[in-house]
């Protein structure tokens, strides 16, 4: 099982990057994604004897200049230090690595997909 939460669960929107899109990220949004992190967690505890592996995937800022200005776009980039949001194709690729390994010994885990922006 891997679950989709946000870095959002691990740290607080930082809200200076929202100028200039409606977007913003709610508190509620934030408890959300922590509450699914911490379900992972429990799960992963309670099903780890039946051989099952249950982790958690916290994507930083997914590009989509769609629903993102310009602006949010270079503010966000501003705070990671690859300078930029992550690409859908990145994600996916993070789930199908997870789905097909081999290792399982990997349970209960959050991997921060965020190009380094929660290591600052």
């Amino acid at each position: 099982i891997i679950n989709i939460a946000s870095i959002y669960g691990l740290v607080a929107p930082n809200q200076k990057i929202y100028t200039n899109t409606p977007r913003n990220s709610s508190e509620i949004y934030g408890a959300s994604k922590a509450g699914l992190i911490q379900l992972t967690k429990y799960f992963a505890t309670r099903y780890a004897k039946d051989n099952l592996q249950i982790n958690c995937i916290a994507p930083g800022g997914i590009y989509n200049d769609l629903l993102q200005g310009s602006e949010f776009i270079k503010n966000y980039g501003d705070l990671v230090p690859q300078n930029r949001m992550c690409e859908v194709d990145e994600l996916s690729n993070l789930i199908c690595s997870i789905a097909e390994s081999d290792c399982k010994y990997l349970t209960g885990q959050t991997i921060a997909l965020d190009g380094g922006l929660t290591a600052w």
